[in-house]
């Protein structure tokens, strides 16, 4: 029996070993990759797909193998590179994900508890550096968030399936100075909310595993993240008539030509822009 448990043991202690192996090289070729953007001077998408292909890797291996961290780091950095409106342009903030993946793997030990909530707050973000809110290619603001800012930290958790829309509508909410996280289901939504306690949800209504309203609902009805600000983002404005049964509190916005001006009214009045926002809100409806 002992000797089963020892078996097991090492089994589990190889398969620790090949992983940060493995998560070493990807690293290394990421880094490449990173030599390749920065001397492309801005014209470096197949670099960055190579970038974006090593990180999911280790993103998805490595809280199986005892590493949550450095899935959290790869997510964030996921994120990081989703919602950065310059991203080929900033291959120092890609570098500073992957130098506390690297630093992890190293050594051997997960990090955890504050530890980790420190690593993750000094990570580079999209809406923080200045590339993002000033670059030439990146896209226009189409609302009044760019006569004011954010008054604290303010992360929002973007729930939609991959794609052009979703780059876009995460690209402007970077630009107006949110943190921004990205999800494609209701399961991965609820998780990451539990962990992370966002200010607000945003989500489309057609996910694949639940619908947008289901998903609002189950928030809703979870204790700890009841209070988390939700936004329904639908197709059409007529479909504003049909999204009934939602829980109080949910706002619903049309992804038509004006849900940029929509989402801004609700962000100013809800607080997120502080007294300078509200009063631009109460502007409008005056």
């Amino acid at each position: 029996m002992t000797s089963g448990k020892m078996d097991s043991a090492s089994v589990i202690e190889s398969l620790r070993g090949e992983f940060l192996s493995d998560c070493l090289d990807h690293l290394e070729r990421a880094n490449e990759a990173i030599e390749g953007m920065a001397a492309a001077g801005g014209d470096g998408k197949t670099y960055l797909k190579q970038i974006q292909h090593n990180v999911h890797t280790i993103k998805g291996t490595g809280g199986s193998f005892g590493f949550p961290s450095i899935s959290r780091i790869a997510h964030a950095l996921e994120d990081f590179m989703e919602a950065h409106p310059d991203i080929l342009a900033d291959w120092l903030g890609i570098e500073g994900h992957l130098d506390e993946i690297r630093r992890i793997a190293a050594s051997g030990i997960d990090v955890a508890g504050e530890d980790l909530a420190r690593i993750m707050d000094a990570l580079p973000k999209a809406h923080r550096r200045k590339a993002a809110l000033s670059a030439p290619s990146a896209p226009p603001v189409r609302s009044r968030l760019a006569a004011v800012r954010p008054v604290r930290e303010v992360n929002v958790l973007l729930v939609m399936a991959k794609g052009v829309q979703r780059k876009i509508v995460g690209q402007e909410l970077t630009s107006c100075g949110f943190g921004i996280s990205f999800v494609d289901s209701g399961v991965a939504a609820i998780a990451v909310a539990l962990a992370r306690k966002p200010d607000m949800i945003a989500s489309s209504m057609v996910l694949d595993d639940m619908t947008g309203a289901d998903l609002a609902r189950a928030i809703a009805g979870i204790e700890t993240i009841k209070d988390i600000r939700f936004v329904l983002m639908i197709s059409t404005r007529a479909g504003k008539l049909k999204a009934v049964g939602l829980p109080d509190g949910v706002a619903v916005v049309a992804k038509d030509h004006s849900y940029v001006e929509e989402l801004t009214e609700l962000l100013m009045e809800w607080g997120f822009f502080g007294e300078a926002g509200k009063k631009i809100a109460a502007r409008k409806v005056s």
